[in-house]
């Protein structure tokens, strides 16, 4: 979904991914509707289709948001390149390095677990085979997929049985590279600003070594690049608020029906890889709003590093240009999630509160 010049070529690169995933909510719903009208109705069986609709809902409001702001974004990577005119070329890269480990190690786990979480149903597959419900028989699906589809035709022959397996496993890995490629693109741009406001806190706290005849010319510098600082932090809100109300609304929903199944699903298979799911969910939200902290905290340590240096002493000039960085880290720098709420280690546990809410609410409708 990376913009580039072929716009054509493009487009289509964008679209088809989405229109694959459209198509396999319209079965998994189609499955959703349809087991209301069966004699035996499972609640967990609908549940279960409830968190591949979920999932899937994500993806698309998570890539839709992507696409809109896809140009912004790629400005917004490249314009890292801004703070080299402050910060020494080797913590650039060190804090790349950092960042690229990050990534690295989630997305490893993300492949892992998915490969896991879409072959565990083919070990129950002979079980499965025997006990199969009135509902499968009836429209015709499948054993051993990840989520039941209903299509217009029955798919429980070979080979419509395994071309609906081998789908359901590439919709699946699709939809969990690009919610953690996302996911750890924003990280990845929040730990360049925190290390940009660290090496700030660096340069503020020189001031007391910095001779007076270089003193006005080395405040002129940490205003300057304070100021870009927070103006490039305002463009990451710009550019990935609307992405970020994914978690703090939805993910708290996904949570509870996850916990809801993980207790409830007497097969230990789908126990394994419902937790292996929750896992992944509980990581990305936890990282954002972990990161997040950090540049709230960083941010705010700013005027900090002011009282440390001893603003108050310099000469009134150099004190004017001072409370300048002074006033403006009052304010600490956030990423917001639409403008409703601030990502950080407070809403992550009210999304986890949210989510004890909603899985007590299921216990108690469960039939």
């Amino acid at each position: 979904m990376w913009p580039n010049e072929a716009k054509k070529c493009d487009f289509i690169k964008k679209y088809y991914i989405l229109f694959g995933i459209l198509l396999s909510i319209t079965a998994i719903m189609a499955d959703f509707i349809l087991q209301f009208y069966d004699d035996d109705f499972s609640f967990t069986s609908l549940v279960d289709s409830l968190i591949g609709l979920s999932a899937l809902l994500s993806v698309i409001y998570i890539s839709v948001c992507f696409i809109v702001k896809d140009q912004e974004i790629k400005r917004l990577t490249e314009n890292l390149k801004i703070f080299e005119e402050y910060i020494p070329k080797v913590k650039i890269e060190e804090t790349e390095d950092k960042a690229k480990f990050h990534t690295k190690i989630f997305i490893i786990y993300g492949i892992m677990g998915n490969i896991i979480y879409d072959c565990l149903p083919l070990l129950t597959y002979e079980d499965c085979h025997k006990n199969r419900s009135k509902h499968m028989i009836k429209y015709g699906i499948p054993c051993g997929g990840i989520v039941h589809y209903v299509l217009p035709y029955k798919q429980d022959t070979f080979p419509l049985a395994e071309i609906t397996i081998v789908n359901q496993m590439l919709i699946s890995t699709v939809g969990t590279l690009i919610v953690m490629t996302v996911t750890m693109l924003v990280c990845g741009i929040l730990i360049h600003v925190s290390a940009n406001l660290k090496y700030l806190r660096s340069m503020i706290s020189n001031l007391t070594y910095t001779p007076n005849n270089r003193i006005m010319q080395h405040v002129n510098s940490c205003v300057k690049y304070h100021t870009m600082i927070c103006d490039f932090a305002g463009r990451i809100n710009e550019a990935f608020s609307t992405m970020m109300l994914v978690h703090i609304t939805w993910t708290s929903f996904i949570i509870s029906v996850l916990g809801f199944e993980i207790i409830m699903d007497t097969n230990y298979s789908n126990s394994i890889r419902f937790s292996l799911h929750l896992g992944g969910w509980l990581g990305m939200l936890f990282l954002i709003c972990f990161y997040g902290q950090i540049l709230m905290d960083d941010s705010f340590a700013v005027s900090e590093a002011l009282y440390e240096a001893e603003w108050y002493e310099k000469p009134p000039i150099v004190r004017k240009s001072l409370v300048l960085i002074l006033l403006r880290s009052q304010r600490p720098l956030v990423l917001k999630a639409a403008g409703v709420n601030v990502m950080s280690l407070a809403t992550f546990l009210g999304v986890l509160y949210n989510a004890y809410s909603y899985f007590t609410l299921l216990l108690k409708i469960k039939p």
